[in-house]
């Protein structure tokens, strides 16, 4: 558990760290965004997750994320994607995460969508149908 909780936490300050340097545009941006693409490890899905929630970062590399999260597969990255197809402020975003969530879990996507018809917030309701 501790090698774990190690791991995760080295894939929160590595991603940290490329996000900063490929926009920062600098002389490791390029190198910072092919670590991010590389990214296969289902431990990073954790720290992933928070990047795609995260409404500071910008459209663009939530949608990066998306991808990457859509690579790994596990069901807690299907889960967050089918969470920000409904949730993320960005429609862009929305859209990536939609995109994926019909490939690889229509069935769990399609259930989650009919529960949020009833939900309070008219913006989810439209968003689910």
């Amino acid at each position: 558990e501790q090698a774990r909780t190690e791991q995760v936490t080295r894939w929160k300050r590595d991603i940290k760290a490329w996000k900063t340097d490929f926009y920062s545009g600098g002389p490791r941006a390029g190198r910072s965004k092919a670590k991010l693409d590389a990214i296969q490890d289902p431990v990073a899905v954790g720290p992933l997750i928070e990047q795609l929630k995260d409404g500071d970062n910008p459209p663009e590399f939530r949608i990066l994320v998306v991808g990457l999260l859509s690579r790994i597969g596990t069901p807690n990255a299907i889960q967050a994607l089918i969470e920000a197809s409904v949730e993320d402020s960005s429609s862009k975003v929305r859209e990536a995460a939609m995109d994926v969530v019909k490939q690889k879990a229509p069935e769990e996507a399609a259930s989650q969508y009919a529960r949020l018809l009833s939900h309070e917030s008219n913006t989810q309701v439209q968003r689910a149908g």
